[in-house]
């Protein structure tokens, strides 16, 4: 079971939520009350959080872990490669390339016990596939597409939960899914509210989130729909879970 206690007392889960500072452009505001309920899901007394970790910070809190999670943006360029990003000491980011990351990594994976990453920012499947290349971690977890933040934070709820009750991570993805596909609309009791696997920049899908041009009320939603519903259903993005079963997805 991943998110249980090891034996000597010491928390096994690591969230590391890199908001930035408030005052920041990239600013995102709703990702510390996110920790803190992942927090809740996997188990107050198993999950440590770190807050805009420096990445020697990071590398510390990984001692004992056996999942890392993290929440923040994943797409910082970088020599032409997207990294998540940390924090300096002073506020500002802290960009690493991801073989300084794989490096800060490798060791609690080979010498210690980490098996599972969790990425849960747009567009970092790229990143899982090359850190779990680079350290061998059993299994990673990325979204392969922009995501919708409300249809992300449902998930990463049902996929801790899940975690946290002893399931397997493909098992803990598939709940983290059905915790997003049953939510259904405010307006039209009984109508699905979200969409999967469906890529929020194919304008042949999905109607575009910046285009002004579009009704607000339709922005990031299918074209299609079914009755009752009056509009599509909100495109939350792909993510996929890797392991020594799906590499190559």
């Amino acid at each position: 079971m991943f998110a249980s206690t090891s034996s000597d007392g010491r928390k096994s889960v690591l969230v590391t939520a890199v908001p930035l500072p408030a005052n920041h452009r990239c600013h995102l505001k709703e990702l510390v009350a996110e920790a803190h309920e992942l927090q809740a899901a996997f188990g107050e007394q198993q999950t440590q959080v770190l807050l805009n970790p420096t990445l020697d910070m990071f590398g510390k809190g990984l001692d004992g872990k056996a999942v890392w999670w993290f929440g923040g943006h994943g797409d910082m360029p970088l020599d032409g490669e997207n990294v998540p990003a940390f924090c300096h000491a002073d506020g500002t980011p802290e960009v690493v390339t991801l073989h300084a990351l794989a490096e800060t990594v490798r060791p609690h994976v080979v010498h210690g016990c980490l098996q599972l990453i969790v990425f849960t920012g747009c567009k970092t499947l790229a990143l899982a596939k090359k850190l779990r290349e680079l350290t061998g971690v059993p299994c990673a977890v990325g979204w392969q597409t922009l995501v919708e933040d409300r249809a992300s934070r449902q998930w990463a709820l049902g996929f801790a939960t899940a975690i946290a009750a002893g399931n397997d991570p493909r098992s803990a993805f598939d709940a983290g899914c059905v915790a997003v596909t049953t939510v259904v609309e405010k307006t039209v009791p009984h109508v699905q509210r979200y969409e999967l696997f469906v890529d929020p920049e194919d304008e042949e899908l999905v109607h575009p989130i910046t285009d002004d041009r579009t009704p607000p009320h339709l922005r990031g939603r299918l074209r299609k729909f079914e009755t009752p519903a009056q509009r599509g259903r909100i495109c939350a993005g792909a993510l996929l879970v890797l392991d020594c079963l799906l590499m190559a997805s």
